[in-house]
């Protein structure tokens, strides 16, 4: 992705926009739904989100490494 069309600038976005800084193992509320932010495993930090729903339960997490052990099969 190059300019023209990223990064996209705010002033062109007509939505209603609210930012809050967050820290991992920090949660809220969003109306009836609550998040709940978690530090991934990443060099650089990252955060994932779970949001919690009336209708369900979504997790957001990307960019993240593979820890060297977790997840592997033994030989």
């Amino acid at each position: 992705m190059a300019l023209p069309y990223f990064p996209v600038d705010f002033s062109a976005m007509s939505a209603r926009r609210k930012f809050r800084e967050v820290d991992g193992g920090e949660s809220f509320q969003i109306g009836k739904n609550k998040v709940i932010a978690r530090w991934l495993h990443h060099p650089q930090g990252c955060l994932g989100f779970r949001i919690e729903t009336p209708a369900g339960i979504v997790a957001y997490a990307r960019t993240t490494n593979r820890r060297p052990g977790v997840g592997e099969k033994p030989a």
